[in-house]
């Protein structure tokens, strides 16, 4: 089940003398308001909790008569909560944990102790900059112990780079992507450690079995229909997520949104909306209509607990999830594509159909010159 929550190193789990459950009961207090939730952005106050009643329960560990069950009634009960747990824990205290009392241990306690693998190490700084900045001022020949980790020279050299996602990433791209299918590629999409690319080719997973060396196919199954053989998983390689799915469609509307139409699976993201609203009110036609600018803008609703001045309140938040008018960057006009700003290409999509012209004009003869210049010398 995806819902329950495991351990896997239980066995190294540490006893507490004494930890406490505590649960309150609220009663939703409906809050007058003028603001209409049909306006296209707003926050609306819709309910106040208000503290009714509230119960602890103290339990001891090693002698169950010390343990202790409280319970209260009232409109003050996050007052008395706090006031009664606030002296029973005082209480725990001064009697029973202020003094160190050596524990009794049998002499198979003693010998697990003295064999534990497990150590904590103080939090106090004692150095004057953090490790990882020192470590930045460390040359290659100075990391000796990361060398003998990883010999290999380029996998010690990904470990010496912070950002090593990128690193392999821009070489993945521009290095093999680039050389193999020249203007044929293009990115779809791209995240810090993850690309989305389009690729025009007859059959990419030909090249990719060609190509063997910059994959990791570890997730493909063995009798895969493509006869891709499987790989080591390993650091620094590039993985088909969608192991031989076919992705019928990509739609992507702004920085961490977009939908993957994978034909049996369709992953939809949207950045500042829970997945619960992600899941149940976007739609691939949704995105699809922002990349097409059938639409400017499609808001999702959500209700969340916020808590003010140690008041909590329930939340109607009417909120955007996608937009057309995303200026992150430049979108080149009649199309789907996009430019980084500051690109030298940008300055002649502003320019008007004349200035085009003209400039495209320009350019055809100072070519006729340099050529004319190139004949004769």
């Amino acid at each position: 089940m995806d819902n329950v929550l495991k351990f896997e190193q239980h066995h190294k789990q540490l006893r507490l003398p004494f930890w406490v459950y505590a649960d309150f009961e609220c009663i939703l207090a409906p809050i007058d308001n003028h603001s209409s939730a049909s306006e296209d952005v707003c926050t609306i106050k819709k309910y106040e909790h208000r503290p009714s009643s509230v119960a602890y329960y103290i339990k001891c560990s090693y002698n169950d008569s010390l343990s202790k069950l409280e319970l209260y009634r009232g409109e003050d009960a996050a007052q008395i909560f706090v006031t009664r747990l606030e002296a029973d824990l005082k209480l725990i205290y001064d009697q029973y944990l202020k003094q160190n009392v050596a524990m009794k241990m049998t002499a198979h306690d003693k010998n697990v102790f003295d064999k534990a693998e497990m150590r904590f190490v103080d939090s106090y700084q004692f150095l004057s900059s953090k490790l990882e900045t020192l470590a930045s001022f460390l040359s290659a020949e100075q990391c000796r112990t990361v060398r003998k980790v990883f010999p290999e020279d380029e996998k010690f050299s990904y470990m010496r780079c912070k950002d090593v996602s990128k690193t392999v990433i821009y070489d993945f791209f521009y290095d093999f992507l680039k050389r193999q299918y020249g203007d044929k590629v293009s990115v779809a999409y791209t995240d810090t450690d993850s690309l989305i690319v389009h690729v025009e080719t007859d059959n990419f997973y030909e090249d990719m079995k060609s190509h063997r060396h910059y994959f990791d196919t570890f997730n493909y199954d063995a009798s895969n229909p493509h006869n891709m053989p499987q790989t080591a998983s390993e650091l620094g390689k590039m993985k088909d997520e969608y192991a031989f799915k076919i992705l019928s469609a990509f739609y992507g509307t702004g920085p961490k949104a977009y939908c993957i139409d994978a034909v049996d699976q369709v992953a939809k993201r949207a950045t500042g909306i829970s997945k619960a609203s992600v899941k149940n009110q976007l739609h691939l036609l949704h995105y699809k209509d922002i990349v097409e600018e059938k639409r400017t803008s499609v808001y999702c609703t959500i209700y969340v607990f916020k808590s003010e001045s140690h008041n909590i309140y329930t939340n109607y938040i009417k909120k955007v999830a996608l937009t057309s008018t995303d200026d992150k960057r430049f979108l080149i006009p009649n199309s789907t594509k996009t430019l980084a700003w500051g690109h030298q290409d940008i300055l002649f999509h502003n320019m008007s159909h004349e200035e085009r012209l003209d400039t495209l004009l320009h350019l055809m003869q100072e070519a006729i010159v340099l050529n004319n210049k190139h004949q004769i010398a």
